[in-house]
Order: C-alpha cells, then structure tokens, then sequence
C-alpha cells in the first residue's frame, strides 16, 4: 500500500469547512491533557453517533477519537478541544490542541509496541491531516457515512 501523507490545509480551508457545516450538527468539548480525556471522548462521541443515527460509523469514530486525543495528551500535553461535526454525508473528528508540531505517522516495524495511531486512523478515515492554528494545530479525520471501512479492516494496516 502506498504511503499516503497527511493533508494539511490553510487556515482559509478551514474556514470554509466550518462555512458549509452551519447546516450540519455539531459537538465541541474541552478536556484536560489527562490520560482519562481518551475514554471520555470515546464515550461521548458513541452517545453522539446513537443519537444521531450513525451507528455504522461509530467504531471508527471512537477509534479515531481516542487515537487523537491520546496522541495530544502524551505529546502536546496541553488542554484540549474534541469538535465532532456530522454532515449529510461524512461525519468529521477533530482534535485542537496546543501544540503547533504536526502529526508524523511513524514508520511500522515488529517490535514497536506503540506508533501506529496515525496508521489505524489513515486506514479507516477517508482523509486526515492537520493543520496550523493560532495557538497550536488542529488534528482531524473525516469518515464516509457507509462507506464499507471498519476497523476490522485496518489491522494489516496498523501492523505494516
């Protein structure tokens, strides 16, 4: 499988993506840079899926959540803000967090115990990336509604 990089925007992209999501439903919850932040935004983001319907996506979506929420507790260690946002078509997971260093996929290799967050959400997201923000960046993952990928597709995936 070929590598793929994580897509990084403009600060004007994102602009536009919250531009279109005026219509779409959305979630924003603040937490502190504690390693109890991932299972509680997992909880949230499994309630918020059931409530709106989507339980297709909502495997995926706890994955991609606590990855991401993990990965900005043990690296940014700042406070930080899980933004959920859900569209006709796609539902959308966001980390912002302190830290203005992007994500790097580490490379897969036997022995390693961790470092396959971004490998398990690059396997299961239609896209991801991140991208700059006044104070930090933002990490995010958008996931097809329907769209056949689970997690159960992505060990190969997240063990090379």
């Amino acid at each position: 499988m070929a590598e793929r990089e994580p897509i990084r925007t403009s600060a004007n992209g994102a602009s536009a993506r919250r531009r279109n999501a005026r219509s779409s439903r959305r979630f924003r919850r603040h937490f502190l840079p504690i390693p109890q932040a991932g299972a509680r935004s997992r909880q949230l983001v499994r309630e918020r899926c059931a409530a709106w319907g989507i339980a297709s996506v909502s495997e995926d979506a706890q994955l991609v959540v606590t990855e991401l929420v993990s990965n900005a507790v043990e690296h940014a260690g700042t406070p930080l803000d899980v933004i959920v946002t859900l569209s006709d078509d796609s539902l959308h997971v966001a980390v912002h967090d302190g830290d203005p260093t992007p994500p790097r996929p580490q490379p897969v290799g036997q022995g390693r115990s961790r470092g396959r967050g971004l490998r398990l959400i690059e396997a299961v997201a239609a896209s991801w990336g991140s991208v700059l923000a006044d104070t930090g960046k933002v990490v995010w993952a958008t996931l097809r509604i329907g769209s056949g990928r689970s997690v159960e597709s992505c060990h190969g995936a997240a063990k090379g």
